[in-house]
């Protein structure tokens, strides 16, 4: 069946079969519809009639009362049709918003030669997005028709694109006690996804990072966080780990020279454009490209991607070739959003919300650099604190790991009296699965890189 529909177009016919052996199973094992919450709702339904009966289930099996009901009559979801005022005395069909006795004893009595709940709700589910593709092909030739920057309605397109071929979150229903032991063993097992720093100090404090994590690297101008965020991306790709650095501050080829120059372990300043750099140097530098040439660790490089938008487009495209594991965007402030009528508040706030949504979509750690509030310049006690994160938003909320850095060696660099110990302080300041804490590396302002303190060597 096809229809016309008020945007001027035919709609893919829907697959009344499925849909209505969804139901019919839901009804007949209640308990399986939480296999399917996270992914179906009633906009997954082609037909009005069964948009309706669902509702009355979802209703029904997470109402408490029913928790021990081994499945569900068409009595009981009469009642609650009724409840909702979609109930009809009169014969009624699936294009109907109502719902009759006849129809409902029509959908109990399906009875699926399939009782498969994933089978039926993956069907409903696919024919769902071949209308919602369907809708937004007119759409943009709507829009194309109309006036306006190209690149505005392009963002627009890719937004909605992104929508369609995204996953809903996962919602679904679970006890407590469902596989709990097999739960325990996943817990304390060594995790697979878990990406280490590199560091051993960071990683005995936070385990590393984890799929889904927001991780938040704060400090004021020129304490390192971009060599730190670079060095951690570096670890992570030599360990095997796919990464996808996004730097809104450097070019592609910056960042290569200084990655290059900190496998090396040289400084930058002494190598850029220097024919006369001496023999022992050169030989470090060509040794380290052809060495990590050869290897290709997996470290993908791009200025590119300034709004979240872009940012998870981006993720997709490499994720079709690499196994992306980690996710570094360098720095927060220079991102932007689709509306620039907001203010900066509302614009922080959108922008970590939708960072922390990639992370949990892509099921990836994101690595986020940001500054801090320039008011701590201003404090007799310069070291920073939580709050100096809350001038953007709700950064300091939506962030799983917050690590803050300070390095005193920057604020006394003209004290002649001052022993200068290359120490950078990372207070932990934030660690939403675990303890707060402390760490100290050493920065070789030189080479701009970091290493763990003898300590912990």
């Amino acid at each position: 069946m096809a229809r016309k529909t008020s945007r001027g177009v035919k709609e893919l016919a829907a697959d009344k079969d499925a849909e209505g052996n969804l139901l019919s199973v839901v009804m007949s094992e209640p308990r399986q519809i939480g296999s399917i919450m996270g992914r179906i709702t009633e906009e997954a339904f082609y037909y009005p009639a069964h948009r309706t009966i669902y509702d009355a289930l979802v209703a029904l099996c997470t109402r408490p009362s029913m928790a021990d009901q081994s499945q569900i009559d068409a009595a009981a979801l009469r009642e609650e049709l009724g409840r909702m005022g979609k109930y009809s005395d009169k014969d009624t069909k699936a294009d109907d918003v109502e719902v009759s006795w006849s129809y409902l004893q029509h959908i109990a009595e399906l009875g699926p030669s399939i009782p498969d709940i994933t089978y039926y709700a993956d069907l409903v589910l696919e024919r769902s997005k071949d209308r919602a593709l369907l809708l937004l092909s007119a759409d943009i030739e709507k829009m194309a028709r109309e006036p306006g920057p190209s690149s505005e309605k392009i963002k627009q397109i890719t937004e909605r694109v992104l929508q369609l071929d995204t996953p809903r979150a996962d919602h679904s229903l679970v006890g407590l006690g469902d596989g709990l032991v097999q739960h325990a063993h996943a817990l304390h097992a060594e995790s697979a996804r878990r990406v280490g720093s590199g560091f051993i100090g960071i990683d005995d404090q936070i385990r590393g990072f984890y799929p889904g994590d927001l991780v938040v690297i704060g400090a004021r101008p020129s304490m390192g966080k971009t060599s730190l965020a670079l060095h951690m991306a570096l670890n992570a790709a030599m360990a095997g780990t796919g990464v996808l650095f996004i730097s809104l501050e450097m070019t592609v080829p910056q960042l290569r020279n200084r990655a290059l120059c900190m496998l090396a372990g040289l400084p930058l300043s002494e190598v850029r454009h220097n024919p006369h750099l001496d023999t022992e140097k050169k030989e470090a530098l060509f040794t380290a490209a052809a060495k990590y040439e050869k290897q290709s660790p997996p470290l993908f490089f791009t200025s590119g991607g300034h709004t979240p938008t872009e940012q998870a487009m981006l993720l997709k495209q490499y994720g079709r070739r690499h196994k992306i594991g980690l996710v570094v965007i360098d720095y927060f402030q220079l991102m932007m959003t689709e509306d620039h009528h907001q203010n900066l508040g509302q614009m922080a706030t959108e922008l970590s919300r939708a960072v922390k949504r990639m992370a949990q979509t892509a099921d990836v750690p994101v690595l986020l650099a940001s500054q801090l509030s320039p008011e701590a310049e201003g404090r007799e006690n310069v070291c920073p604190r939580l709050s100096d994160l809350r001038a953007f938003g709700s950064l300091d909320q939506d962030a799983d790991v917050i690590m803050l850095l300070f390095r005193e060696d920057y604020y006394r660099r003209k004290d002649m009296s001052y022993g200068h110990t290359e120490a950078c302080e990372i207070d932990i300041a934030k660690h939403r699965n675990g303890p707060a804490g402390h760490v100290t590396l050493m920065f070789d302002k030189q080479r701009m890189t970091f290493k763990d303190r003898i300590g912990y060597l």
